[in-house]
């Protein structure tokens, strides 16, 4: 999940060391909702008084609210600099596009009553592309347009007029790309890291190997079947979705199963699998937990790796993680979970070479919606998104009027 720029991308392991854990748990604390003064004077004169933005509201339905006159200081008075996050500077944007994403209706139910007031009133929504109105980095300019997560629930969100994100959680566009296309590399660069997480990170590095994406239909489901098809070249990439069509003919899956039809032990062959990417499992009564079927019947013996970006619960992140692989129950495999996430790598490069993926046509988004920014159409596009029925991305079109 994603949270405060306070927290970087961690194992579980070091996540839940218990000093890594309460140094984490300060910082957060600290950051989150701090009140400032502005922190740079200039943006008086470059930022409006009031704009646009869908909000983080206890009084609204789903704790989400629109606001077409809505103060900026929250964006003024943004400090993203921590002992975690690399002082690289801040871009601040006028935004041309925002993907919806299930992150942004989790969060707000994720956080207990007492503190959602870190939230109240800073702007919903994480993957953003954006022109550059004001910067103090020296790696971007006014006038770039770039890709970036913002930093919400306690900070800034993209679903404004106007937004800020991290230098180091953002990189530029081609001059004259549409940013409709590439505000989806956010949601790439998920897909991407998990890979490279894993060890697959050149070109062709997957020659030779199986692949199975769960939740192939899904946002990050669909770029990871393209990244291990186009760039990774796996020789078999395998889709779990019930829309199996759409995950042959539009995703460019090899295979796809019905998990509908029986456990994956029983429709996939027994050691196959040497990558799998699970898009789907999640810490709701309701959902799904494909990680025991995927270790102790899925997995080769020998290197085979579950990259999971949500999980059942925090039990089985420490069972997978903290206790020797003999209590495991998972003996020679390996696993990584994302709990807390950074779109950047330790290199910072990451989203570059996202970028480079978009260029060379590797990654291609499917589109299952554009929106207009405004009420009815965003309250619309989450209802789809949390639906599960969206084949492809959910679009904000700033530019976009009915």
């Amino acid at each position: 999940h994603k949270t405060n720029t306070a927290m970087q991308m961690l194992t579980t392991k070091q996540l839940l060391s218990p000093p890594t854990l309460l140094f984490k748990t300060i910082i957060l604390l600290l950051t989150m909702g701090s009140s400032h003064s502005v922190v740079h004077p200039e943006l008086n004169n470059v930022l409006p008084k009031h704009h646009r933005a869908f909000i983080y509201d206890k009084a609204s339905p789903d704790l989400m609210g629109y606001s077409a006159e809505h103060g900026t200081d929250y964006i003024k008075n943004f400090k993203p600099e921590s002992a975690d996050q690399p002082k690289r500077g801040v871009l601040y944007l006028k935004t041309r596009a925002v993907t919806l994403t299930i992150g942004d209706v989790k969060l707000s139910t994720m956080l207990p009553k007492m503190m959602f007031g870190m939230a109240q009133g800073k702007a919903v929504g994480s993957d953003t592309c954006g022109e550059v109105v004001f910067s103090t980095s020296d790696e971007f300019k006014v006038g770039d347009v770039v890709i970036g997560e913002t930093v919400c629930m306690g900070a800034t969100g993209g679903l404004a007029d106007y937004c800020a994100v991290p230098a180091s959680k953002a990189a530029r566009i081609p001059a004259g790309a549409d940013p409709l296309v590439y505000v989806n590399g956010m949601c790439a660069s998920t897909a991407v890291f998990s890979f490279e997480r894993a060890g697959y990170r050149q070109a062709g590095s997957g020659e030779g190997k199986t692949c199975l994406i769960v939740g192939a239909n899904g946002g990050v489901g669909i770029f990871a079947v393209q990244w291990a098809k186009n760039f990774l070249k796996f020789s078999k990439v395998i889709g779990v979705s019930s829309d199996v069509d759409f995950v042959l003919s539009k995703v460019g899956a090899d295979e796809c199963v019905d998990y509908r039809k029986g456990s994956l032990k029983d429709l996939l062959p027994n050691k196959s699998i040497d990558f799998c990417m699970d898009c789907a499992s999640g810490p709701g009564k309701t959902d799904p937990d494909y990680a025991p079927v995927v270790q102790k019947h899925l997995l080769k013996a020998k290197g085979g790796f579950l990259s999971q970006v949500t999980t059942k619960s925090t039990f089985n992140i420490m069972k997978a993680m903290m206790l020797p692989k003999w209590l495991s129950g998972f003996p020679g495999k390996r696993y990584d979970n994302f709990i807390v996430s950074n779109v950047n790598s330790d290199d910072g490069k990451l989203l570059d070479r996202v970028v480079q993926g978009f260029e060379r046509g590797d990654l291609a988004p499917i589109v299952h919606t554009t929106l207009p920014f405004a009420e009815q159409a965003l309250r619309e596009g989450f209802e789809q998104l949390k639906s599960r029925r969206a084949k492809g991305r959910i679009i904000i079109d700033f530019a976009k009027k009915k």
